[in-house]
């Protein structure tokens, strides 16, 4: 058994306890790291999902002025004609003639309706490519009467087009209004031309935008939204939504409600709100169609359209996280081992709460080693019976090594072969007076100064007495002083070795 195994074992080891620690310490790093990257995870999905909404609001909102800008401007031209000629909604002859090459060359524009301060309207509407015309004075029912709102337009000399949104109960009556006023027969009246797009053509013209395949769309007035207080019929909201199928239990009217529920005028701005319906969470962000009007888009996103990106950032996240703590733990390691001569009275303690003879005969039984070593005398040679100078600078040699190094234990009394001899043979008369001698050969060879860093204790084994010299690392070089001379030792194997100054050197400078 080494001094490693020695000094590493017994619940109440300090060494133990310390290495506990660093455990305890790495582990609560973890945890921390942990807590972390899952709180940063629900943040990045945060971040993800703004991103999302906002690239899809961007990309949507820049198709639909793509789609309705034709429209409007043909509607401007319409309007200026019609106010050239004096336009009135009696003559349907004329108004056909008008209206025919503008309906021809935008199929997704089905009805017209074009309407006066009175009340009176004319409606042309689209039917298996023919064009059918009713009137406000018609006894036949019209099939829709379409008009803006009278505060969403500005004064006839302006002549402002207004982009609305027209709810109805039924799919095909709801949809995309784009109107604009102009001036009617007399110079103090004014008429109201609205062309229509009905949702079915707007469904179809979302589904052909390359968007992720679980993103829902839905479009809604603000205005009626604000007085409705978010509550439309179900019909409207499966029109408005895109054909994406999505692959969650709950339906998609049911969360087309619970996103229009949610806009908040004053909140409409945030990048995006998570909301959950029937177990599955989602996240909706709204952004105005065009700035000048009331009309908004809901982008939907379900929580599994950004999974992926969430999951990749997080796994860089905890990559990054788990490189840090790694690198922590081994600085943490080294560092202990590096100053562990800081902890001068940790071989000292050791010793003292363990029981010393059980410790030194489980010592012995390792045989020397790199932080061990074996002397049978403290200042006699067996050999001669006398008392022998080089027998003192033999142990002290390791004592040097070993401060030189990293600590040690020399055992004295015990012989090359681990046999227990004691230290009788040294004849000293009394335990103080051993105490005495070592220390004045340690002040005298090595240094006062170095007196602190080895401890000496003396146990019984065997009704024989050994000399336990335990031996601390030290960070300055400590040099064995035989006369003049001052030589350097450190540790080889089981062995010390003597350096020359160049040796000595590059080792002070790697240590």
């Amino acid at each position: 058994m080494s001094i490693t195994s020695l000094l590493f074992s017994g619940p109440k080891n300090i060494r133990r306890r310390l290495f506990r620690d660093i455990i305890i310490i790495i582990l609560v790093s973890i945890s921390g790291i942990a807590a972390l990257v899952t709180y940063q995870g629900q943040t990045i999905k945060d971040e993800v999902s703004a991103e999302l909404i906002g690239e899809v609001s961007e990309l949507v909102r820049n198709r639909f002025v793509n789609y309705l800008s034709p429209v409007e401007t043909s509607l401007k031209v319409f309007a200026g004609v019609m106010a050239s000629m004096g336009g009135g909604i009696n003559d349907d002859r004329q108004l056909k003639k008008l209206l025919a090459p503008f309906l021809d060359v935008f199929a997704d524009v089905t009805h017209v309706t074009i309407s006066d301060e009175h009340g009176n309207f004319a409606e042309f509407q689209r039917v298996d490519g023919d064009y059918h015309y009713h009137t406000s004075t018609d006894k036949k029912k019209v099939f829709f009467h379409l008009a803006p709102p009278e505060n969403g337009l500005a004064a006839p000399e302006k002549s402002p087009v207004y982009w609305g949104y027209s709810a109805s109960a039924h799919p095909s009556s709801a949809g995309l209004t784009v109107s604009i006023k102009v001036r009617g027969t007399n110079d103090d009246e004014h008429l109201v031309v609205t062309f229509f797009i009905p949702s079915t053509k707007i469904i179809k013209f979302i589904s052909a935008i390359e968007i992720h395949q679980n993103i829902d769309i839905v479009l809604f007035d603000a205005e009626k939204q604000r007085s409705s207080g978010g509550a439309e019929p179900v019909e409207q909201r499966e029109a408005l939504q895109s054909l994406n199928q999505t692959t969650t239990r709950a339906s998609r009217a049911d969360v087309a409600g619970k996103a229009l529920a949610l806009w908040d005028h004053n909140q409409s701005s945030q990048p995006s709100r998570k909301f959950k319906t029937a177990g599955s969470s989602w996240w909706v962000g709204y952004t105005k169609l065009r700035d000048t009007d009331d009309t908004w888009l809901a982008i939907i996103v379900p929580d599994s359209a950004i999974l992926k990106d969430v999951y990749r950032q997080w796994l860089q996240l905890a990559t990054i996280s788990g490189v840090i703590l790694l690198l922590a733990a081994v600085l943490t390691l080294n560092l202990v081992r590096k100053y562990s001569f800081l902890l001068k009275d940790l071989p000292q303690q050791d010793m003292i709460r363990s029981d010393l003879t059980s410790s030194v005969q489980k010592l012995i039984k390792g045989g020397e080693s790199t932080l061990l070593e074996f002397k049978s005398t403290l200042r006699k040679n067996i050999k001669t019976g006398k008392a022998g100078k080089e027998i003192e600078i033999a142990w002290l040699k390791t004592v040097a090594a070993f401060m030189n190094s990293d600590g040690g234990i020399l055992l004295i009394g015990i012989n090359d072969d681990g046999e227990v001899i004691g230290t009788e043979a040294d004849e000293f008369e009394s335990e103080d007076k051993c105490r005495l001698h070592f220390r004045n050969c340690i002040h005298t060879h090595i240094g006062a100064e170095f007196s602190k860093y080895v401890h000496l204790k003396i146990c019984q084994i065997e009704e024989k007495t050994v000399l336990v010299i335990e031996c601390e690392r030290v960070r300055r070089p400590v040099f064995l002083r035989i006369g003049k001379t001052e030589d350097f030792y450190m540790r080889s194997g089981p062995a010390s070795m003597k350096l020359t100054m160049s040796q000595m050197i590059t080792y002070l400078s790697e240590r």
